[in-house]
């Protein structure tokens, strides 16, 4: 387990000595055609140096406060001027601001408050990746919103064959505005979870990256597996045959802002896997209203053979939480090769 951790750390170590060596290189280049941008660098950083000492050994607060105020002034003065001299040599104002990967942490992968420091997001939804997504949640750079061609459904009404009077197309076009309203209101205690419903082939797995793109967009976590994975993953950990999966990645799972399980009723399932289900439903159903987290479930079961593939509980849970979207159509996959 420690090893993923310190290959992780190491990675944003790199990230991060990496963006600075870049500034660093900028600068020596630009104070190489403009010697008064390393004056100006060097005033910053001993009036900086001015401000810290004021800090510490000015025992009277208004003195303080007044002085650090007069300081500020001077670094804001010279930071104007640098950035004159910047958009003289026609480079914008952040050109020697370092590329962090997370704007966030800086690459730190932790961030402070006045209560301690913690995991920043973007760490969490690293350890997440290496654990959990593995594969899936990298479809997401084609798979998204942006990629979303509603052409690709056929605009059919077929009432007998999909017990609807919507076309294909009509009832993706309602689910697609159903699920931009679940991303747009996430943090809404009000808003449902979803449940995606349907054959192969018709969807699902696409819109639920759609969904896993635009709330990673938010700076959310993600955590994207498939129902029979995740309950292998969990059932290694109960007996101790998985040495990288610890306690931490195991709470993720009732945690991490967005649970996404696929391919949920394909799992061989036994009592044991039926009370780990319910017990990370029900968690986060609990969590939820203060956390704000939510679950997506998609299924190639509809609701009668879920009823009779779970218990009553894990079916309640479901039926009383979730927005039941059904998919419907011709498989997409099976028309493309024609």
């Amino acid at each position: 387990m420690q090893s993923i951790y310190t290959k992780i750390r190491q990675e944003y170590e790199n990230n991060r000595n990496s963006a600075l060596q870049e500034v660093e290189k900028k600068k020596e280049e630009l104070y190489k055609k403009e010697p008064k941008l390393l004056e100006i660098d060097e005033k910053i950083k001993k009036i900086g140096m001015e401000m810290s000492k004021s800090i510490i050994f000015i025992d009277d607060d208004t003195k303080r406060e007044s002085t650090v105020k007069a300081l500020n002034s001077q670094i804001d003065a010279l930071k104007d001027e640098k950035n004159k001299l910047l958009k003289k040599l026609k480079l914008p104002e952040d050109y020697l601001v370092p590329n962090f990967k997370c704007k966030i942490c800086e690459d730190t992968g932790i961030v402070g408050s006045i209560t301690g420091s913690k995991s920043c997001s973007c760490f969490r939804q690293k350890l997440i990746d290496y654990t959990y997504n593995q594969a899936q949640i990298y479809n997401i750079d084609k798979e998204n919103f942006d990629t979303f061609d509603e052409n690709v459904f056929s605009d059919k009404v077929d009432e007998k064959a999909y017990n609807s009077k919507k076309s294909p197309r009509e009832n993706i076009l309602v689910i697609k505005g159903i699920a931009q309203n679940f991303v747009e209101n996430f943090d809404d205690k009000n808003t449902k979870n979803l449940m995606f419903t349907g054959g192969t082939g018709l969807g699902k797995t696409f819109l639920s990256n759609c969904i896993a793109k635009a709330v990673l967009d938010k700076g959310k976590t993600v955590l994207y597996q498939t129902s029979g994975r995740l309950m292998d993953l969990i059932m290694d950990y109960r007996k101790g045959d998985n040495e990288n999966f610890d306690e931490t990645q195991y709470e993720e799972l009732f945690n991490v802002d967005l649970l996404i399980i696929d391919d949920l009723g394909t799992e061989n399932m036994t009592e044991a896997r039926r009370s780990e289900l319910f017990n990370i439903l029900n968690t986060r159903l609990l969590k939820s209203s203060k956390k704000h987290t939510k679950t997506l479930i998609s299924t190639n079961k509809d609701l009668k053979e879920l009823v009779n593939y779970y218990d009553q509980r894990i079916v309640s849970r479901i039926l009383g939480n979730f927005e039941v979207c059904r998919f419907f159509g011709t498989d997409l996959r099976l028309s493309n090769r024609k």
